[in-house]
């Protein structure tokens, strides 16, 4: 497993316990030595499930709401096929505001796979997925 992990330094401070604003974007490339197809694949779904927003208090937001679907290769084939978790929570007391977490696996190889998080807190909904879909737009495998 090799990993790289990127986030904004910046916070905004709203109470004791609420800090949102933040960004963070996380690549993880995984290959299997050991494990078959199938238990490369089971591995990869416990560790990279809709898990976003554990531990986060009900206070704040409402609970997380998840969606799972396949993404086929781009039309121009530099994009690998991809399933896409895409969670989402809204601020209770901030209407209109969200966290999104968006988890994209690629499905082409059967023992390396490229896991892609984007996480982002206290954006509106339509921004969320503006940046999510250039965010799947750009996922690709390169020699």
């Amino acid at each position: 497993m090799n990993s790289t992990n990127c986030s904004s330094d910046t916070r905004l401070f709203v109470a004791f316990d609420l800090n949102t604003g933040t960004i963070s974007l996380t690549h993880t490339f995984y290959r299997s030595i050991d494990l078959n197809q199938f238990q490369f694949a089971a591995f990869l779904s416990q560790q990279n499930g809709p898990s976003g927003f554990v531990g986060w208090g009900q206070k704040w937001y409402t609970p997380q709401r998840c969606h799972e679907d396949f993404l086929a290769t781009s039309a121009k084939g530099d994009r690998p096929p991809l399933r896409v978790v895409w969670c989402a929570r809204a601020y209770r007391a901030f209407a209109g505001l969200y966290d999104v977490a968006v988890i994209a696996i690629t499905q082409d190889k059967g023992r390396e796979a490229l896991v892609a998080r984007l996480n982002l807190q206290g954006i509106d909904y339509p921004t969320a997925e503006t940046l999510a879909k250039r965010f799947l737009d750009v996922v690709q495998w390169t020699k």
